[in-house]
């Protein structure tokens, strides 16, 4: 620490307080701040501490000087100031934020940056004029800018009411490498990971680690290893894909913050290979145990873990990219014959039979008009997706359903198409739009839309891939998926003479038209219990004492007592979880298996909006519901289930006897 620094700690306790010097409090939007002095004076002194103090309305965030993976750190410009030479922010270690595989590191609530101002001549009077620009965040990201003005007198330096508070917040800033306070005892980079281990005097509360290199590269959340002493921590991350080569971060220096509990350390080391690692014995004298001495294939993660776990992490990228396209394209297809899309491809189906005699030409036209339906909605939606992330939004599969002005429309839109099936009324296509094919388009459009609450095989995988990556995996997974649901219709448009093998059109399509009807009415129904679920409290159900509310940070501790732990994301708009929760959790094999004292079953509930359930799917590489996942002795970093469940599957995971 600069010399003032170090001054100012060991003279706040004898020195009586005296005049407040600070500026007004400023406020833009959601942020509030002022500067104030810990000296009443200028004095003769070379430097005078000061701190930018911060006060952040609930659930804002602001992002530390190394923003992570999105955000814009601080910037702080001084012109105006006046007899001020040089200033110096010392910056409070972050929280890390994760949202969907996406590390922030960020500041919340109320922050004291203490501040170093080094005037041109000692004892003149100084004033430090700030203007702050930063990035705010919390639903949405808003830019903020504030002007600060903070005035010291000449005369004798005395200290402010507020210099014991900076005297704390230096205290508490990140302390450098030692004895007293830990060292580095290697930081090594192999296979895409880089591991850092930390020797410290006494155990590390919730350890997390933050690292800023000048290399283009970012990491995942760090999976944490600790000995069993506590006094040995070890972290590893996975660096993600970027442009540069992962083998030259070997030779770097990487600056680390280092955080477990009220205590942090910061320092900079030399990345090396494994092999050339520190040896141990440069590290403090801490007594070795041999249970845990070495990195643990099966150690379960920190509580305090958000990240994407080890396995999770290693999975997704040992697929190629043409592997990912092909399992998107297959969900896609799968999708054509899930629960959610059956209405609207029935009002297709009888479209194509009350035209059966249609010339080819006609029957290729619709069908590519209802491809490029599809299509539309899925690039949208794709591009959708990119512009909230880019503001900093996060989103899953299925996102739109969690808003309910969209559900009450869609509702809407199936009791209008049911009272046209049922004759109530005819609704009138202007012949333009008809000739156009603009009807067979929005059936398309209407399609994908109802295959977005689904799910299905291999949707997860993709989704998530696409989702931890940037806008090209995005863009490419989602119109492969939309390729998939096409399929049949371009099938179709490319072999019309398919359509000659469907029955004649008949008396009975009435009755097909009626049955219609109250299949488009049970949609709306079921659409309208997932909008009264959006906006009514949750009822009491049956058979709710066999799930326990959802509370991640309970895993680790219920594996040590040897316990097996269940969690199943669900949601009400997710028809693909309801017929898990009828067809398998309504087993009465699977019931008494989730009422044994050896398993735990959480439910999360993302029918609503939820970052603490979207967080927790994100570091298991999924980003959609339903999401089921096993912790157990034989699989500690959880074991993901299918998307589409059997009892005989959840029965394997928990370890049951094969169901009759």
């Amino acid at each position: 620490m600069k010399k003032a620094i170090l001054t100012l700690a060991l003279i706040v306790s004898f020195q009586t307080a005296r005049a407040e010097i600070a500026s007004s409090w400023q406020t833009d939007g959601a942020l509030s701040a002022r500067l104030l002095s810990s000296e009443t004076a200028t004095g003769t002194l070379p430097e005078i501490g000061a701190g930018l103090e911060i006060s952040l309305q609930e659930g804002t965030k602001l992002y530390w000087r190394s923003p992570g993976d999105a955000g814009i750190a601080p910037t702080f410009d001084w012109t105006g100031s006046e007899n001020l030479k040089n200033t110096e922010i010392h910056w409070p270690a972050p929280v890390r934020h994760s949202e969907f595989g996406f590390e922030s590191h960020v500041y919340e609530g109320h922050v004291l940056l203490p501040i170093s101002l080094v005037p041109e001549t000692a004892g003149k009077p100084l004033r430090a004029t700030l203007e702050l620009e930063a990035l705010l965040c919390s639903e949405l990201c808003t830019p903020t800018h504030l002007n600060l003005n903070l005035e010291i007198p000449a005369g004798t330096a005395g200290l402010t009411p507020d210099a014991n508070r900076l005297a704390e917040a230096i205290a508490s800033l990140p302390a450098p490498e030692g004895p007293e306070t830990g060292t580095i005892r290697e930081a090594t980079f192999a296979d895409g990971i880089l591991s850092v281990t930390v020797a410290t005097p006494s155990p590390l509360s919730h350890p997390d680690i933050f690292v800023e290199t000048d290399a283009v590269a970012s990491f995942d959340a760090p999976q944490v290893e600790t000995r069993a002493d506590g006094r040995t921590t070890t972290f590893h991350l996975r660096m993600r894909p970027s442009a540069i080569a992962p083998e030259t971060l070997v030779g770097l220096a990487m600056t680390f913050t280092m955080t477990g509990g009220a205590r942090a350390l910061e320092t900079t080391a030399i990345v090396t290979p494994p092999t050339l690692a520190r040896p141990a014995e440069s590290a403090p004298a801490i007594p070795e145990t041999s249970a845990l001495a070495t990195r643990q294939e099966n150690a379960v993660p920190s509580p305090a873990m958000t990240g994407p776990t080890l396995a999770a992490k290693q999975a997704l990228p040992t697929l190629s990219a043409a592997t990912i396209i092909l399992m998107a394209l297959l969900g896609g297809l799968i999708l054509n014959v899930m629960p959610c899309v059956l209405p609207i491809l029935s009002l297709k189906l009888l479209a194509v039979l009350r035209h059966g005699g249609a010339e080819r030409r006609a029957i290729r036209t619709g069908f590519l008009a209802s491809s490029a339906g599809i299509l539309t909605f899925f690039a949208g939606l794709a591009g959708m997706v990119i512009l909230l992330r880019s503001m900093g939004i996060s989103v899953g599969w299925g996102f739109h359903f969690q808003q309910p002005a969209f559900i009450a429309f869609l509702m809407l839109l199936m009791l209008v198409f049911a009272a046209n099936m049922a004759g109530l009324f005819e609704i009138p296509v202007p012949a333009r739009l008809v000739r156009s094919g603009g009807g067979h388009f929005l059936e398309g459009l209407l399609a994908a839309v109802m295959a977005t609450p689904c799910s299905a095989p291999f949707l997860g995988v993709t989704v998530g891939y696409a989702l931890s990556r940037g806008p090209t995996e995005i863009l490419m997974v989602f119109m492969a998926l939309g390729f998939g649901l096409a399929a049949p219709f371009l099938l179709v448009a490319l072999v019309p003479g398919l359509v000659k093998t469907l029955p004649k059109p008949g008396a009975w399509m009435v009755h097909l038209k009626r049955g219609l009807a109250l299949a488009l009415v049970a949609t709306a129904l079921w659409l309208g219990s997932v909008l009264a679920g959006q906006l009514l409290p949750a009822p009491e159900q049956a058979g709710a004492s066999l799930w326990r509310p959802f509370a991640p940070e309970t895993i680790p501790s219920a594996l040590a007592d040897g316990k097996t732990v269940l969690v199943s994301a669900t949601a009400d708009w997710c028809l693909t979880c309801k017929a898990n929760e009828a067809l398998v959790y309504e087993n009465e094999k699977i019931r008494k298996a989730l009422s044994a004292p050896q398993i735990v079953a959480m439910r999360a509930n993302w029918t609503r909006r939820d970052e603490a359930v979207a967080t927790f799917m994100a570091s298991h590489g999924r980003r959609g519901v339903p999401f089921t996942i096993v912790f157990s002795g034989k699989h500690p970093q959880g074991q993901v289930l299918p998307e589409i469940l059997t009892p005989d599957t959840l029965a394997d995971a928990l370890a049951i006897p094969h169901l009759p």
